[in-house]
Parts: C-alpha cells; structure tokens; sequence
C-alpha cells in the first residue's frame, strides 16, 4: 500500500500546513489588533468562545428584552463578538448622545450589503451608507419635511382620519386593515398629489409588495453576499427559488418606486396636480436641468418620493395599534381626554393641528402611548466608521452600534411600573412635560434622526385626538358579557413590531358624535 501511504503523509502535510497558516494569521491579526487598542480594553460584554465568538450569547426569544438583560449585567454598552462583525448594544443615553450626537461624523454609516444592490433597493436613504449621496439626499427629504413645512401636509393627514373613522363605523372589527389602509392613502396623497381608490388601491398594493424585500433581507439568504455573481443564475433551472426571490423582489421595488411616480407625472402634465405634496417641489427641484443632469435628477427624486411613501406607514401604524390597544383597557384616560377634548374643540367638528398646544392630556396620551408600545424597539444599527476610545475602551471601526430603544423607554428607576399605560408620566400641573423621558427616541440618534419625524408625530397625533373624540374604545366581551383582556402577543419585525391578537369594540361615542364622522367635511365647511 505505497500509494495510499504516499496519499496520506501528502494530505497530512497539507493539513499541517493549513493549520500552521491559520495559527500564524491569528497571531499577526492579534498583534495588529493589540497595536490599534493601544492597550486600552474592549467594552465588557460576556467572554467570547474561541472561534465563534459571542455568537451563542445573542438572546434567544424577544431581542430587545435580551439585550436590556446583558445591559443591566454589564453596564450600559455591551460589546458582541460576531466573528464577521462586533455589535456593541447601548441603553444608556449618556453614552449614546456622546457617541452618535457628539461624534456623529464616525457614527453615522450603516451597514453595508451586497443584497441591497442585488434587489435593487441601493437608492434606501435609511440604509443608505454616509457619505455625499446620502447627505444631499438627506438635505433634499429635510427641506420638505421641516416643522415650517410640514403644515402644508394637514389636509392630506386630516382626510385620512376622517376616512379612517368612517371605515370604522362602517365594520369595526376590521380595525387593523382600516388604520393601514387610511394610513397608506394619507401617504400616496402628501407624497404624489394622488388619492387612493376605496379598496384594492394599486399603489398600496404595490408598496407592500415592494416591501416583502424586508423578509427577504432577514430569512438566510446571505450565500449571495459572498457569491453575488449566483444570482445570475438562469431562473429555469432546478433549486433556484432564491434567485426567483431575488429576481421578484426586483421587480417589486421597480413597480413601487415608479407607479406612482409616473402616475403622478401624468397627472401634472394634464394640470391636475396638487401643490401641496412632495413630488410637486422635487420636479421642481430639476425642472430647469438640462439632459443627463435632468435625468439624472428625476432618478434621485423618484427615489426620494419613494422612501418617504414606504417610511412613512409603519412605524405610524404600529404607534396607532399600541394606541388602541392601551386605551381599550384604559376608560379612565378615555373620558379625561374627552373632557379635554369637548372644552376645547366643542361637538361641532374634528381636532385639528392648530388645536395640539391647547390639549396638553391628548398630547400626554400620544407621548405615553410612543414609550408603552415601541413602533421600532432596537431601530437600525449605525456603523462605526473610525477606531473611537471612549471612557477608556476601544472601538473598533466596523462596529455596528445598536440602540435598545425599548430598554430605555422600560427603564424602571426612570418609568415607575413601565409595562403600566400612564400618560399622567407627562402630564403635570396641567402641562405637558417630558422630564421623565422624551419618547422621540424612537426616530433615532444624531444624524440619522428621521427627517419626517415632525410629519409623522403629526399624523398620530391627529389619529389619537379625533378617536378619543369621536369614539368609544373598550376591550372586547366574552359569552357572559366579561371583558376579555389577554395579554397581547407582538410579532417582532423590521416592519415595525405588531399586535397579533388586536381587538376592540368600537362604538361611536354619542348620536351628535357618529354625525359628525358622517357629516365631519360639511361641518367643517360650515
């Protein structure tokens, strides 16, 4: 058996080799390592297992409860080795305004990934990589979005609540698909001039078609970051569902993007188009470019309406849901904001913006309810773009920072009992105060603080006060007339994290109440 020996002491060698390769690029990148600390000691965090690194330490069920866990045992920043890049958790405001606030210039990039570009969504501002595309996009969303402008915006919004509570006179047990669907049409009308038909609205659908990329981007398919050229993959062939995937994601983003942007652009050349929506001044922006610089603008215009349509439903969705599931179980808050609420805008029409500074209670609801039911509990990482010392720790560039906006909203020594729906939290001596914690966190941190914030908080805002005006909202009844109270089960999602099990009884709240739902647009024409 020479030949065979011979094999075997050639195939040993090798794996000798091998080793000895690995084992001398472990040292050398250590000792690089040790040179870019300077000695100074990573942040704590558990102590990682040779190879795989922390990666058996991430939390097994609800993320952010995990997370707010290791927090309370190592401090307020957890540092996460995870092999192809180290996460550090943080729920401690001091330190994130010291990190993403105060040094915002190396901690403002996202995480970068070949999938993006391979569905076709590279043009996403909020994942968008920081650098001079980003900031002129971020520059252009800014200037339409500003709390000077956002005004403009109002009539949209308020005949979205008013087509959301009429859908919910009509069959309130629909009540997740109405508030999604009003929201959506609210959307399609600030960004493009364009209303939404009753049901099966085209451009709805197309959003969420578009996006269902989100379940692509998080359900495994990571073999094409490292093999992107596989997704060229003729589609005909066997085992190439992924690639479908891929191909059909694509596809859905185009339709998204471009349906009603071209549906819009029809609409302005027939003269037909509203000056109060987005797309209106971002044509305007390019309207005097000449060739390739004006396609050149369409292009990142187009990209721009887009994201601030499909951003704009579901965080203000899941606020609206944890809304009513808190005032459902809450009758008490319900009549003190209807007192509140009948003092001020009277029976005779609907809660308008101009309204919000007399309304202190309202307000506290709103504030409350953003902190009781977190619309994105860990947001989007940001990305360490430079080695950073901070409190006597190294950061290493590449780290991906991750806020635990939950654990901070929960945080008990500042939210007495904070899984109980307290608005008195930020109502005190007849104003609204946000000494305990300003629930705006949820819109991120430094720079990449969400730039439509001001439109969305708007937009709940007047979702909570016409409600609480106009409708009774309490929990559902058993067979022998008890209410049912069962603790709600939230389905965690880079969609925004969502009730399963939401259900309420709504009713009108009185006879003048239900006519005005009806009759709200001549009443207020009246």
């Amino acid at each position: 058996m020479p030949h065979l020996s011979s094999w075997l002491s050639l195939a040993t060698c090798a794996l000798l080799a091998g080793v000895c390769y690995l084992a001398i690029r472990l040292i050398l990148s250590s000792r690089a390592f040790k040179e870019r600390t300077r000695g100074l000691p990573l942040p704590p965090g558990p102590k990682p297992y040779p190879l795989i690194g922390n990666l058996l330490h991430l939390p097994k069920g609800i993320a952010w409860h995990g997370y707010a866990e290791m927090c309370r045992k190592y401090g307020g920043m957890v540092y996460l080795d995870l092999g192809h890049r180290p996460l550090l958790v943080l729920d401690d405001l001091k330190v994130i305004n010291e990190l993403l606030d105060k040094r915002s210039a190396i901690y403002s990039s996202r995480i970068t990934t070949g999938m993006f570009e391979l569905v076709g969504w590279d043009w996403n501002l909020g994942m968008m990589p920081y650098g001079p595309r980003w900031r002129e996009n971020r520059r252009v969303l800014w200037s339409h979005f500003h709390p000077s402008v956002v005004l403009k915006y109002e009539p949209a919004q308020r005949a979205s609540v008013r087509r959301c509570l009429l859908r919910l006179l009509h069959s309130p047990e629909r009540l997740v698909e109405h508030v999604r669907y009003s929201l959506g049409a609210t959307m399609i009308e600030a960004t493009y001039g364009l209303q939404a038909a009753d049901t099966h609205d085209k451009y709805i659908a197309a959003s969420d078609e578009g996006m269902k990329v989100l379940d692509l981007l998080v359900s495994g398919s990571s073999v094409f970051e490292f093999f992107p050229r596989l997704a060229r993959v003729p589609t005909w062939l066997p085992f190439t569902q992924s690639v479908r995937r891929i191909h059909e994601a694509r596809r859905n983003l185009a339709i998204m993007r471009d349906l009603p942007w071209e549906d819009a652009r029809k609409q302005m050349a027939a003269g037909e188009s509203s000056e109060n929506c987005t797309m209106h001044d971002l044509v305007e922006s390019f309207a005097s470019l000449k060739g390739h610089a004006a396609a050149e603008g369409e292009e990142n215009a187009k990209s721009i309406a887009a994201v601030v349509y499909s951003a704009g439903i579901d965080t203000t969705f899941t606020v609206i849901s944890g809304f009513f599931a808190a005032i459902a179980r809450h009758p008490e808050v319900q009549a003190r904001a209807r007192a509140e609420l009948d003092a001020v805008v009277g029976p005779h029409r609907l809660p308008t913006l101009a309204d919000r500074a007399a309304l202190p209670y309202v307000d506290a609801v709103l504030k409350e309810t953003m902190r009781w039911h977190v619309s994105a509990p860990l947001g989007v990482p940001h990305v360490c773009t430079a080695d950073d010392e901070y409190g006597g720790m190294f950061i290493p560039a590449g780290t991906a920072i991750m806020v635990n906006i939950w654990s901070i909203m929960h945080n008990p020594e500042q939210f007495p009992q904070p899984e109980v729906f307290d608005p008195d939290r930020y109502f005190k001596h007849g104003k609204l105060d946000l000494g305990a914690g300003d629930p705006s966190v949820v819109f991120g941190f430094g720079r990449r603080i969400c730039p439509g914030r001001h439109f969305a908080e708007s937009v709940a805002w007047l979702y909570v006060a016409s409600i609480l005006h106009t409708l009774d909202v309490s929990l559902p009844l058993d067979a022998n007339g008890a209410p049912v109270d069962e603790p709600l089960k939230i389905s965690p999602g880079w969609r925004g994290d969502v009730i399963e099990n939401l259900r309420c009884t709504i009713r009108p709240r009185s006879a003048a109440a239900e006519d005005l739902i009806r009759n709200g647009e001549r009443r207020d024409e009246d």
